[in-house]
């Protein structure tokens, strides 16, 4: 019986064609040393097998494979010692590896979603807060389908939706979802891989401007302008320049003005793309600094904006 020396079990009959590429396919993957895997991973593993230099006595006679073999040799993973099938479609647990931490597990499995907010935060060392859970931002569910299908092979069997944010903590083996928190957005923040890991997390620049668009995920208002006050211009001047940047060319009207007032008002800073902002500042509005308060009497002129919050 052909024998799978990284998870050291046996799984077929010799001779078979199916037996042998399923071998070659767990090993692959298994070399990868990963907790999760998903389709795409088992689909670019069967691609790199039907190349010619890799497929001697495989029994894969072609360059490319069809959509049958892609499906049975996935199929076939569920049967293979140390590949557990979790209840979401397209997606194994590597038993074999130990599960690693929430962040790590949720961006391994789904490729829309990344850390977000005062997660992000406290990697960045912005926050000295401890979340009570991770915080996750995911592309908005009415979009994945279209972008998996723009970025999908043509030869790859129709992709498999990733699961709900209801559901993307559940493993087989385990189950994250109470430690985790997940928001859609139509507009996904710039990421970074952190070195090391498989971990997503928004960047620096985009997670200061995540501060101001969701004040509630990030600690609230009061704590932002504190981190503001004390570590923003302490940043690398890059990091400055791209958040500028970042809130010029997607911020919204409020995060604008909210930016604008703390960059200019309370930071001293001086540059011409932040006072372009002041076109935004609605006259006779009743924008707030901090969204989740009171409205207060003490107001920014330039910015009208009601300072609720010191």
């Amino acid at each position: 019986m052909p024998y799978l020396p990284s998870l050291g079990r046996e799984i077929g009959h010799e001779g078979s064609s199916l037996s042998k590429a399923l071998n070659a396919l767990s090993e692959k993957l298994d070399a990868l040393k990963r907790p999760v895997i998903t389709a795409i991973d088992v689909y670019t593993a069967i691609d790199v097998l039907h190349q010619p230099e890799n497929r001697d006595g495989l029994y894969l006679r072609t360059d490319v494979a069809t959509t049958k073999k892609y499906e049975t040799l996935a199929a076939g993973l569920n049967s293979v010692p140390g590949f557990l099938a979790t209840p979401r479609p397209g997606v194994w647990r590597m038993t074999r590896y130990s599960t690693s931490s929430a962040d790590e597990m949720i961006c391994l499995a789904d490729p829309f979603t990344y850390v977000s907010h005062l997660s992000a935060m406290r990697i960045w060392q912005l926050t000295n807060r401890v979340p009570n859970k991770v915080s996750f931002s995911r592309l908005h569910r009415t979009l994945i389908k279209p972008t998996l299908q723009r970025n999908w092979p043509d030869q790859w069997p129709q992709p498999i939706l990733p699961a709900q944010p209801e559901t993307l903590g559940r493993f087989g083996d385990v189950n994250l979802t109470p430690s985790i928190t997940i928001a859609e957005t139509k507009h996904p923040a710039s990421t970074v891989e952190l070195g090391g890991s498989h971990v997503r997390v928004t960047s620096q620049a985009a997670t200061f401007l995540d501060m101001l668009a969701s004040p509630a995920r990030c600690g609230g208002m009061a704590h932002i302008l504190e981190i503001f006050d004390t570590l923003f211009l302490e940043r690398p001047g890059p990091i400055r320049e791209t958040f500028i940047t970042l809130v010029d060319t997607i911020g919204s009207p409020i995060v604008k003005v909210r930016a604008g007032h703390i960059l200019t008002e309370r930071l001293g800073l001086k540059d011409p793309q932040v006072e372009s902002w002041t076109q935004f500042a609605a006259r006779g509005g009743s924008r707030k600094l901090d969204p989740e308060r009171p409205y207060a009497s003490v107001f920014s002129e330039r910015w009208m904006l009601s300072l609720n919050v010191e």
